[in-house]
């Protein structure tokens, strides 16, 4: 399946969106997959795993309101640097918003540096 490049456009708008704060991530059922609703789609990335390749790759989905699946981009069949950069960064923003692991992490820091001896 060839990239669809608007699609790759809509993935790094998002990813700028998602650090500045414009879009909001949600978990989904399958716990390592991420989602940002739109208004007439939704985005869905994730890391599924490949028995035939024994290997994880990060897929990112985008579906209709009806959850029809209209494009898919996966790191498992394509070789442009760029684009395997952009999934994994958009997966990682993804992943640390939801999970909060900035938040915590800040908390853990200001702990471990006021804790007395």
């Amino acid at each position: 399946m060839a990239i669809n490049p608007k699609f790759v456009k809509l993935l790094t708008a998002i990813r700028d969106a998602t650090a500045h704060g414009r879009v909001t991530w949600s978990e989904t059922l399958d716990e390592d997959t991420f989602r940002v609703i739109l208004d007439r789609a939704v985005v869905r990335i994730g890391r599924e795993y490949d028995e035939y390749a024994n290997s994880i790759h990060v897929v990112a989905r985008l579906a209709d309101k009806t959850g029809v699946v209209l494009d898919e981009i996966s790191t498992a069949n394509i070789e442009d640097d760029e684009v395997l950069s952009l999934l994994r960064a958009v997966y990682d923003m993804a992943r640390s918003r939801v999970l909060k692991v900035d938040e915590l992490l800040d908390s853990l820091i200001s702990e471990v540096e006021t804790r007395e001896p």
